[in-house]
């Protein structure tokens, strides 16, 4: 009988031993799955936020845009927006080189900041006709050279979404002939 029970004992712990190990697995797997996704959104976040910013900036499209990416708040403080260096300009294209740093996004964390690159490099585009004089050389109808810069980004969570609030400028983003380096 003793050696029934014993049987009995140690079949049961082996059952809960395996049972919690699985547990332990299963949950690692759902807290990565859910970092990866935020991480993951972050990223597109952030990379559709500078492009659509750019679009504001270079080509003067809507901001409307912006604020599904952007706070309210911090759109009405973005100095960029406002910059009017390319609003006499025809930009046909540009080349953006967007760098995102890493950064482990915990499923219960509301706030990130992360370490952003952006350059803007081959900007195509040219004055207009009527506003070109017979004394202008190249340099003077090509649009001006991009300003990159480091950026440390945050980013707050409401609700499901993530949003971006502020951008601090934390340095210069000098570009090379493939990428960006910081």
């Amino acid at each position: 009988m003793k050696d029934s029970i014993d049987y009995l004992l140690r079949f049961l712990f082996y059952i809960i031993g395996k049972l919690l190990l699985l547990l332990v697995v299963a949950t690692l797997l759902v807290f990565s799955f859910m970092a990866a996704k935020d991480y993951m959104n972050i990223n597109v976040l952030i990379s559709d936020g500078l492009k659509e910013r750019a679009s504001v900036v270079l080509e003067g499209e809507d901001t409307a845009s912006l604020s599904q990416i952007f706070s309210e708040a911090y759109l009405e403080k973005d100095d960029r927006l406002d910059d009017d260096t390319y609003n006499g300009y025809v930009i046909r294209s540009y080349l953006q080189d967007i760098d995102i740093g890493f950064k482990l996004i915990m499923p219960w964390q509301q706030k990130v900041s992360v370490r952003v690159s952006e350059t803007i490099t081959h900007i195509d585009g040219e004055l207009p006709e009527d506003s070109q004089t017979e004394d202008m050389t190249e340099a003077d109808i090509a649009p001006p050279e991009w300003d990159g810069a480091v950026y440390m980004v945050t980013l707050e969570r409401s609700e499901t979404a993530w949003h971006i609030t502020n951008m601090e400028r934390i340095g210069d983003a000098y570009a090379s002939s493939a990428t960006a380096t910081e």
